[in-house]
């Protein structure tokens, strides 16, 4: 609404007063009734405006009143830090967020350069981002490390607004929990991406897959992002989750374990090994999922079982064929078939000794590995808890016992794949490297060679490649350096030691195995390699392993398995044709 300016007013006024003619007081005689009503008219739509203005001045006051109102909750009450910086990037203001963030008060903030509580290996960073914002005069957002007042170090959040007169508003977050968040984030993907087994990430209400590794998608034919809208029933044959989630619930920290059946995308089907064990990730009831395809397991399962049943087939048919045979001779051939059936179960002792033998040393051997791993995890875990609910239980507590723990349980994963790998049966000769294959059996027999502490040095000439089945030249080697520690143990060598030389003589790859317990007594040389024969007694040894491990180096593989005695102990010498150089 247009109002009168004050010059008006005065002129109507002095005007009102010339006609009233005040004479020693107002007399309204002088004007007429027209004048008098129309100057009453005039005074009153003045009053209504000056009324209708002083209106407008409370309401803009009041507008005022709540803008500040509003500037103070929306600036200085904010839940995140307000910083205006100066041209040359001193803080000219500062809300009580990026007080708390940076220091003790807002007025120890003011008037000190942000480069003061910027990281200093970040520094670059800042001034390259802050430059950016001001020269291109448009927002810029970026990350960098920073330091509070009392010198604790911090991840920030920054958004760089630029403002007039070179000014610049900076919006600050501490995003430290999310850094670290995303580090532990990194490091299990990290794991899980180099693992050869699948790992599931399940949502626990529903089952529906929250994420997958390389493995998975290598597997199951689905690409990462088809995988991430299926639910683990999509996966299997059956539809039970709510039975595998009510196990998992019952199940404790310790999850459960169990074999199924899983679908391929082309709809083949495979077994599976599956482990369960429950948590929580961003605030989502999760279900981390080991995978294993035990197909070449169930293979091998199989194939082991039809050769037995072979095997008792063949043996059967010759029995009966070798029985009606001597019938047929004479009648008092029963002798005979009794010595038949005699050498059948020698036979079939010898290979069960064998198998035993072996499977027995792997097993011990495994003890042996295992056992110095599962104490250290059971010392973090009684660490963790023994800490729980002190002062000294902090994250950076926890992430290092989580890092020991995933390196104990990897070191233990490889054991057993080492394992598994020596019991794979091979069905055709191959090219093997002997270095490697020499070191990866001393290796598993890294247990059982502590107590008494032997020393197994292996010192190579050459580097030879051999022809033939990898791991019954490891078993080989294998039977020898397990003899050598007997012999040592049994004789108490104050400095027990095992050579093992690799090298190539005329074309042959030749691997020695040396020890220095006094060598093998003369008048028993000649019988080492007879089946049954031993020096240990009944109860410490079969006498198959050097019978069975000739027949493998001689037989199998087309080499030669020798024994001689040094000046400090024994040595066996193999000798094997070459394969190709790798």
């Amino acid at each position: 609404m247009d109002t009168i300016p004050t010059e008006s007013a005065q002129t109507l006024r002095q005007r009102a007063e010339d006609k009233l003619k005040t004479d020693g007081g107002v007399t309204l005689k002088a004007l007429s009734p027209g004048e008098t009503e129309r100057l009453l008219h005039e005074l009153l739509v003045h009053q209504v405006e000056l009324e209708i203005q002083n209106e407008e001045l409370r309401r803009t006051q009041q507008d005022l009143e709540a803008s500040r109102t509003r500037y103070f909750e929306l600036y200085d009450l904010a839940p995140i830090g307000y910083l205006t910086l100066s041209k040359q990037g001193v803080i000219q203001k500062a809300n009580f967020a990026a007080a708390a963030l940076l220091g003790p008060t807002r007025t120890s903030l003011l008037n000190k350069p942000l480069t003061q509580f910027v990281f200093s290996e970040d520094q670059d960073v800042y001034y390259l981002q802050r430059k950016k914002a001001l020269e291109t005069k448009a927002v810029h957002i970026w990350e960098m490390r920073m330091v509070k007042d009392d010198g604790s170090p911090f991840w920030a959040h920054l958004q760089a607004t630029p403002a007039h007169d070179g000014e610049c508003w900076i919006i600050l977050t501490d995003v430290t929990e999310r850094k670290h968040a995303e580090e532990t984030i990194r490091h299990y993907e990290l794991l899980a991406n180099h693992s050869r087994d699948i790992v599931l990430y399940l949502n626990r209400e529903d089952g529906r897959i929250l994420e997958a590794n390389a493995a998975a998608t290598a597997v199951y034919g689905y690409d990462h992002d088809e995988l991430l809208k299926l639910t683990v029933n999509d996966l299997r044959i059956d539809s039970t989750w709510h039975i595998i989630a009510a196990q998992i619930a019952e199940s404790g920290p310790h999850g459960v374990l169990f074999e199924t059946i899983h679908r391929r995308k082309d709809n083949s089907t495979f077994p599976v090994e599956v482990s369960y064990l429950g948590t929580t990730i961003n605030g989502t009831r999760t279900l981390i999922g080991m995978i294993r395809d035990i197909t070449e397991r169930k293979q091998a399962e199989v194939a082991l079982k039809r050769a037995n049943e072979e095997l008792e087939k063949r043996v059967s048919e010759r029995t009966r064929e070798l029985i009606a045979a001597l019938q047929n001779v004479e009648k008092e051939s029963s002798r005979r078939i009794q010595a038949v059936e005699a050498l059948r179960e020698k036979e079939q002792l010898l290979i069960q000794q064998s198998r035993q033998a072996a499977m027995g040393e792997m097993i011990g051997n495994i003890a042996h590995q295992w056992r110095q791993p599962l104490n250290t995890l059971g010392l973090i875990i009684q660490t963790l808890r023994a800490f729980h609910g002190t002062p000294d239980f902090t994250k950076a507590l926890l992430d290092e016992s989580v890092t020991k723990a995933m390196e104990i349980i990897q070191h233990m994963s490889k054991t057993i794949d080492d394992f598994r790998n020596y019991f794979k049966p091979e069905k055709e000769k191959a090219d093997f490297n002997v270095y490697e294959a020499v070191a990866s059996t001393v290796s598993l027999l890294e247990g059982s060679l502590q107590n008494p502490k032997i020393t197994v040095e292996i010192i190579t000439k050459d580097n030879p490649v051999i022809h033939g089945y990898q791991n019954e030249f490891a078993q080989v080697v294998i039977n020898i350096v397990v003899n050598a520690r007997d012999a040592i143990t049994e004789k108490g060598i104050a400095d027990p030691k095992v050579i093992i030389t690799i090298g190539s003589e005329d074309g042959s790859a030749v691997v020695t195995v040396s020890d220095n317990a006094g060598g093998v007594p003369e008048e028993i040389m000649d019988k080492l390699f007879d089946p049954y024969f031993t020096t240990k007694g009944p109860d410490r040894g079969t006498g198959v392993g050097l019978f069975m491990s000739k027949a493998i180096i001689e037989k199998n593989m087309g080499g030669r398995l020798s024994v001689r005695n040094t000046g400090s102990g024994a040595e066996f010498r193999i000798e094997l044709v070459k394969g190709i150089q790798r």
